[in-house]
C-alpha cells in the first residue's frame, strides 16, 4: 500500500522531469482524467510520445484503485500498451519503419506483439475503431483502452487511457470504454484548440 508521502514524492519526481509544455498539457487533462476515472471506475492516464516510448504525464485514480504501474513520469513501450498504440496510430508505415528500425520489440507475455507487421495491422484497426487495446500484452492480468487526442490538423498530440484488472475490464467492456475514451479525447482536443 502506498502512503501519501510516497505518492507525493513519485508525483513530484515525475513533474520535475517534465517540460513546461508537458506540465501544461498534464494540467489541462487532469480534470478530464478525474471525470473519466469516476465515471468508469478505472484509473485514467494521459501520455505523450517521446522518441520510441510513451510517457505518462497525468493520472487520476478510480475509487478503491491505486493505479499501480501507472505513475506520472513512467516510460512505456509503444508496441504493447494501449497508450503506445494510440500514439502510434498517427504514424505512417514509413514513420513506423524508421521508429522501429533495428529495434527489437520486447516480449513481456505470450500476448505481446513482437512483429512490426503485426503491429502495423493492429494500428490499422486502431485507426478504424478510434481506440487502442492492451489485452494483457505488457502485464498479465491487466488490460487498458486508449484513444489518441488530435490537434486541429489531425496529428496525434497525446492520448487518454483507462486501465484495470481482467474482472474490471472484461472483453465485453472494450467497446464501451473505447467510446468513453473517444469522447474524452475529443473533449480534450476541443479544450486544447480553445473551442
Amino acid at each position: 500500500m502506498t502512503n501519501g508521502r510516497h505518492s507525493l514524492g513519485l508525483s513530484l519526481t515525475g513533474i520535475a522531469s517534465q517540460s513546461r509544455a508537458e506540465v501544461d498539457l498534464s494540467a489541462l487533462t487532469i480534470p478530464y482524467l478525474r471525470e473519466v476515472a469516476a465515471r468508469v471506475n478505472l484509473t485514467a492516464t494521459a501520455a505523450i510520445m517521446k522518441g520510441a516510448e510513451a510517457v505518462i504525464i497525468g493520472r487520476a485514480n478510480a475509487f478503491q484503485d491505486v493505479g499501480g504501474g501507472a505513475w506520472v513520469g513512467r516510460h512505456l513501450d509503444l508496441h504493447c500498451t494501449a497508450q503506445g498504440k494510440a500514439l502510434l496510430s498517427g504514424c505512417s508505415n514509413e514513420e513506423l519503419n524508421r521508429l522501429f528500425l533495428r529495434r527489437e520489440l520486447a516480449q513481456y507475455t505470450s500476448k505481446t506483439t513482437i512483429s512490426l507487421d503485426a503491429l502495423k495491422a493492429q494500428l490499422a484497426e486502431v485507426r478504424v475503431r478510434g481506440y487502442a487495446i492492451n489485452d494483457e500484452e505488457q502485464v498479465h492480468g491487466v488490460r487498458a483502452v486508449a484513444a489518441p487526442i488530435l490537434d486541429p490538423l489531425g496529428n496525434v498530440m497525446t492520448c487518454i487511457s483507462v486501465r484495470g484488472s481482467l474482472d474490471k475490464i472484461p472483453h465485453t467492456r472494450f467497446a464501451e470504454l473505447g467510446k468513453e475514451m473517444i469522447r474524452a479525447a475529443r473533449d480534450i482536443a476541443l479544450q486544447i484548440s480553445g473551442y
